[in-house]
């Protein structure tokens, strides 16, 4: 079994990589209506919709950033805003259906391309592809207030 140290340099090498192919497929078959920003907050809000500040936190950037990232988004009929309550202050984002549409539509390409590298191994190495990707999934699908406070410098 190989060293941690090991394990955790290739994770380094090969993720960027792989995000890079990602990306690189996502602009294309995105044919210039969405930003990779703009398409992952797309993907978000197609999975749940959310507020405003959680959005900007998810990303990285500042509120108001993420305010205009989403009127982009409003103006061109992806994206909805929603009052909660009686409060205007507290406003729900989500998906129109065109932006479902376009936003599964952009998915399902990508993924039919990746598939088609992924169709070259042989049977066995699909299957430790798999079961990899399923421990990477459990490993980093459990948000760790510690680390995200530590990486930010927070503590």
């Amino acid at each position: 079994m190989k060293k941690i140290e090991d394990c955790s340099k290739l994770l380094l090498e090969v993720v960027p990589r792989t995000m890079r192919l990602i990306r690189a497929e996502m602009r294309s078959f995105a044919a210039g209506d969405f930003t990779i920003p703009q398409f992952r907050v797309l993907g978000r809000l197609a999975r749940q919709p959310s507020s405003n500040n959680d959005l900007a936190e998810w990303m990285g950037v500042r509120a108001p950033t993420m305010t205009k990232m989403i009127d982009k988004l409003v103006t061109r009929g992806f994206v909805q805003r929603k009052v909660v309550g009686t409060d205007r202050r507290q406003v729900l984002l989500s998906c129109t259906k065109k932006g479902l549409s376009r936003t599964r539509a952009i998915r399902n390409s990508v993924q039919s391309k990746l598939a088609v590298n992924i169709r070259s191994l042989t049977e066995k190495e699909r299957a430790e592809l798999t079961a990899g990707l399923l421990v990477l999934e459990e490993l980093f699908s459990h948000s760790n207030t510690t680390t995200t406070a530590n990486a930010r410098g927070d503590n």
